[in-house]
């Protein structure tokens, strides 16, 4: 299996939902922007936007996280592109939908806390309060 990886901020705060089967599922909204330097000059690519959905146990993890964040996603490969004209001035776009396979706060513009948990009598760092480890298993992406 393949995956991909991205950082971004999120654009919204995290949504967590119950699914059908009973099953934490979030949804993030995640604005992916790079810098380019044309002629000397750095400017500001479009930024890509990303839907990503988490599932299980790490999807509640994740539906504490707020708006701003900046947060660093690996993706399984199951990624869905969709192409689009912009509303307000027909300008193209696109968004791409992915699901994660392992998600987290970023500490690249600011410090995550890292909090330690005892897990059979050894301490393991976790960040952001978490009491248990991330779900290994890949959840369906419907």
């Amino acid at each position: 299996m393949y995956h991909f990886s991205f950082d971004g901020n999120l654009a919204a705060d995290a949504e967590l939902e119950i699914s059908k089967s009973g099953r934490s599922v979030c949804h993030l909204r995640v604005g992916h922007g790079r810098r380019v330097q044309r002629d000397g000059v750095w400017d500001d690519a479009p930024t890509m936007w990303i839907t990503v959905t988490v599932w299980g146990d790490l999807a509640e993890r994740a539906a504490k996280w707020k708006k701003g964040n900046t947060v660093f996603v690996v993706a399984r490969d199951d990624l869905a592109p969709w192409a689009y004209n912009r509303r307000d001035n027909g300008e193209a776009g696109a968004l791409l939908q992915v699901t994660a396979a392992d998600i987290g706060l970023s500490s690249r513009f600011e410090e995550v806390q890292v909090v330690e948990t005892e897990t059979d009598g050894a301490k393991t760092p976790w960040s952001a309060d978490l009491d248990e480890p991330a779900e290994r298993e890949l959840e369906p992406a419907f």
